[in-house]
């Protein structure tokens, strides 16, 4: 029987989930903020409009700083719901992370496909 030194460790094990939770939610705010500004650079030049009501009245009510409050707030929220829910279940927080993670980078990854199809 192996020694418990020799098992190894995946980002999903208990040893890991500190580190783990905290390397995603760092990325979901990476992430977030990449799109933010990627958001706003398409805002600026017209060839978008905001997708999410909430955010476009935002916009509309506010300007640019209640849409950089209103993306942080939520980026906010979403950490603070994963790090509730990672205390109590672990597994489940990272889910929500990814979940996060995933969907974020995709509409990330569209906004650049766009920049690179109008530069």
């Amino acid at each position: 029987m192996p020694d418990q030194g020799d098992t190894p460790k995946y980002f999903w094990s208990d040893d890991l989930a500190g580190p783990a939770f905290r390397a995603l939610a760092a990325a979901f705010a990476l992430v977030s903020a990449a799109d933010l500004l990627a958001t706003w650079t398409l805002l600026e030049m017209g060839v978008i409009r905001e997708g999410n009501a909430l955010a476009n009245w935002m916009l509309r009510e506010y300007g640019g700083p209640g849409l950089i409050a209103f993306k942080l707030l939520l980026v906010a929220i979403i950490l603070g719901i994963a790090a509730y829910v990672h205390a109590r279940r672990p597994g489940a927080g990272r889910t929500i992370l990814w979940v996060g993670l995933l969907v974020t980078g995709a509409v990330l990854l569209r906004h650049i496909a766009i920049l690179l199809a109008i530069i």
